[in-house]
């Protein structure tokens, strides 16, 4: 199912880690940790990127700071599943 603007997702992916150490590949510092985007958190779609048509979600870290980023759609898919 394709993102929906303004639709809430939960973070749920399979490999169980967070957005950030997945795609980097490697554990992340604790700093950064606290910035990443984590299993079981509770991300907005705020719209779709013009250029790749890519979900771009929002969400809080740990700090309690906005973060927004672009989702690859399959990694969406695969990983959001809609509240």
């Amino acid at each position: 199912m394709a993102a929906q603007p303004g639709s809430d997702y939960l973070y749920q992916p399979g490999h169980g880690k967070g957005f950030g150490e997945s795609a980097l590949g490697t554990t992340l510092t604790a700093e950064m940790t606290e910035l990443d985007l984590k299993p079981g958190a509770t991300v907005t779609v705020h719209s779709m990127d013009v250029d790749t048509d890519w979900p771009i979600i929002e969400w809080v870290d740990d700090k309690g700071l906005g973060r927004m980023t672009t989702i690859e759609p399959t990694i969406f898919d695969a990983d959001f599943t809609i509240v």
